[in-house]
């Protein structure tokens, strides 16, 4: 019996083609005028030039660093079709970038100025471009500039592609000389929004007054994709990035098989090991922007998120939070414990009822606490995901005065509740909670290890106000609930500094007080753990990726403000 091949099924109604430049031959425009006239943006929508520049240093400097992709709808006799753009960088500094670009499509437009022509970065990435043996499409862009040469820049192009076709075949495999030379040619001036496949006067705009020369070209150069729906799931991760509610996300182009939102899939390292990991997010691109899809096909570009031990952590954590909060305003009437503490005391107590209720509900909030964080700390993906993740040395914790979490998690052991113990609980049977490495695992550690000493310190502080209650007898006419207050002097003593400390869940704070000679304020300092902490952030994202940001940023959790008040 023979073997007969079958062909992969063919993705008509998509394809996949990078835009490939020059620093600033107008990639990002082109891209602008190609959502504009598809309708991606509303009559309403505020239309901001340079779209693609995302974050803040590409729109500074009107250069293309980051890879990124936009999908374009547009309708044709057979239907709708998807063009997903992927706007590539045009510096060889970021070469990586370029080369992840290419490896998600089947098509480049190569985009050059009709003035400048071809320059050194243009060979860089035209180089890469056919080493992949993607097919070309030449845009000769401004044609409308005083100093235009477009027939000149045509004859550049393919002088280029054609040495570079020739280097190739010494050492890299052959390139199609054919499709070299019927390169097909679109002159454009992508900030009019129009483009021709007929070349205009130099300094005049194409004759035609709207882009779809550049539509029609791409749906019939650019090869559409293929790939088999039905086969096992084969997807390429070509990139990473970072989601503040999803946290690592892997951009991948899918050449095989169907990837769904929820599924179970093998995550191949350069190892050779395989990690399973369950798909807790999967987004496509519409526009400008990822949106949720339940399921990707072959020839796809996709977005996924898979650190699956969070979110079920996370989602409980939130529940969990607001019961603990409700116990606050059952003391002092506000969640956030405002008006509870006031200058040598509180302003409420605790009867012996309310203690035990407080006792019930400490209990019951503690058993889903644990619960939750013991889902996260089970799972293996977590793990790796967090060990040796934005690691500080005890060396820098030392040299930086980090304090709390941040500070033990280094194997320093500093807490003022042992330095500075302003408290009758029984810290004595309470260890100073390290770890070592100082990494996103460490501080996670130390935080889970202390959730479970405060809860154990404060039943035990409620055990003792229930007795004290239940033992004092209270005389005739006296109110039920006796508030506890330091005495206050009706004036500070002139001269004289003070220093307080106490450990805060963030770290320790500290407040510094100076009178003058009458005894008014005439210094009141603060220094927050955040104060202390921020440079230790800064060394921990020092050689970490981008996508691991919110992870350390989370993990040492600091307060934008300033002071933890």
């Amino acid at each position: 019996m023979s073997a007969t091949s079958v062909a992969a099924p063919i993705r008509s109604d998509l394809r996949n083609v990078a835009i490939v430049a020059h620093v600033d031959h107008g990639k990002t425009t082109l891209v602008d005028a190609m959502l504009r006239q598809s309708g991606a943006f509303s009559e309403r929508a505020e239309l901001v030039d340079r779209v693609m520049d995302s974050n803040d240093l590409e729109r500074e400097k009107g250069i293309t660093i980051l890879a990124k992709n936009t999908a374009v709808r547009r309708m044709t006799e057979d239907g709708p079709v998807t063009i997903n753009v992927v706007d590539t960088p045009g510096h060889a500094d970021f070469g990586g970038e370029v080369e992840r670009g290419l490896s998600m499509v089947d098509g480049v437009v190569l985009l050059v100025d009709a003035s400048e022509g071809p320059l050194p970065q243009t060979r860089f990435v035209l180089r890469k471009t056919l080493a992949a043996k993607l097919p070309v499409i030449l845009v000769v862009n401004k044609v409308d500039r005083p100093d235009a040469r477009c027939a000149e820049v045509v004859d550049e192009v393919h002088d280029l592609l054609l040495d570079l076709a020739s280097e190739l075949d010494d050492g890299e495999g052959a390139v199609d000389m054919d499709a070299i030379l019927d390169l097909p040619v679109i002159y454009a001036s992508a900030r009019a929004g129009r483009a021709s496949l007929t070349a205009p006067a130099d300094g005049e705009l194409p004759e035609d007054e709207d882009m779809k020369a550049v539509f029609d070209t791409l749906l019939e150069h650019v090869p559409a994709p293929t790939g088999d729906t039905e086969a096992p799931l084969r997807a390429l991760v070509t990139n990473l990035d970072a989601s503040s509610f999803l946290g690592r996300i892997a951009l991948c182009r899918i050449h095989a098989g169907t990837l769904r939102k929820g599924q179970t899939v093998g995550w191949c390292r350069e190892d050779g090991t395989v990690e399973k990991v369950r798909l807790t997010e999967l987004l496509i691109t519409q526009n400008l922007d990822r949106v949720p899809a339940e399921q990707a096909a072959a020839g796809d570009l996709g977005a996924i998120a898979g650190d699956t031990g969070f979110l079920p952590t996370s989602s409980w954590n939130g529940r969990i939070r607001g019961d603990f909060l409700n116990m606050t305003a059952e003391i002092c009437g506000n969640r956030f414990g405002r008006g509870l503490v006031c200058p040598g005391g509180v302003n409420w107590d605790l009867d012996p009822a309310a203690c035990r209720g407080l006792l019930d509900r400490l209990r019951a909030g503690w058993r889903d606490v644990k619960g939750a964080v013991d889902v996260m700390f089970a799972s293996p993906s977590v793990l790796d995901r967090l060990t040796g993740t934005g690691c500080v040395s005890l060396r820098t914790a030392e040299d930086f005065g980090m304090v709390g979490v941040a500070a033990r998690a280094c194997g320093l052991p500093r807490d003022a509740r042992r330095h500075a113990p302003l408290s009758r609980l029984p810290l004595e049977d309470t260890d100073i909670r390290t770890a070592q490495g100082g990494d996103v695992l460490g501080r996670a550690t130390v935080r889970r290890l202390e959730v479970a000493d405060s809860v154990r310190l404060v039943e035990a502080d409620l055990q003792h106000l229930a007795r004290l209650g239940e033992e004092e007898k209270l005389r005739e006419g006296e109110s039920d609930t006796a508030l506890w207050r330091a005495p206050m002097p009706d004036t500070l003593p002139g001269g004289m500094l003070a220093v307080a400390q106490v450990e805060g869940w963030r770290g320790e704070l500290c407040h510094v007080a100076v009178t003058d000679a009458e005894g008014r304020f005439g210094v009141y300092k603060i220094y927050d753990p955040s104060w202390h902490n921020w440079s230790g952030l800064e060394m921990a994202l020092r050689g970490e990726q981008i996508s691991d940001f919110p992870l350390c940023n989370k993990s040492f959790n600091l307060s934008y403000c300033g002071h933890d008040l």
